[in-house]
């Protein structure tokens, strides 16, 4: 029972881990300040399962653009800026890498 009881508290501290450090990433990108041509990347592995945004669309800073499942999580993605959505490179049930496009926003 004591092997159980340390790895969930091992798994608990991962999560915690990982909780940490998506924040990061979502601190760093509400900070920034975009201008021009922004290409949004995956912050982390995944899959697409809703893309909300097509080419030609205008978005506001803030917008949903896609939902990226990681880990049993949706993880929604959101503007940076505001403009038009020039190029998408993913679609629905799509695997994404760690920093793979998803599309332009200029």
């Amino acid at each position: 029972m004591g092997t159980t009881l340390a790895t969930y508290y091992a798994k608990l501290q991962d999560m915690i881990e990982l909780q940490g450090e998506m924040e990061k990433i979502h601190n760093a990108r509400t900070a920034a300040e975009s201008v021009g041509r922004q290409v949004v990347q995956a912050p982390m592995p995944g899959v697409i399962l809703k893309t909300y945004v097509k080419k030609g669309d205008s978005v506001k800073r803030g917008d949903p653009l896609c939902v990226l499942v990681a880990m049993k999580m949706e993880n929604e993605i959101r503007s940076v800026t505001d403009g038009v959505v020039k190029e998408v490179f993913v679609e629905d049930g799509m695997k994404v890498g760690l920093n793979d496009r998803i599309m332009v926003i200029e």
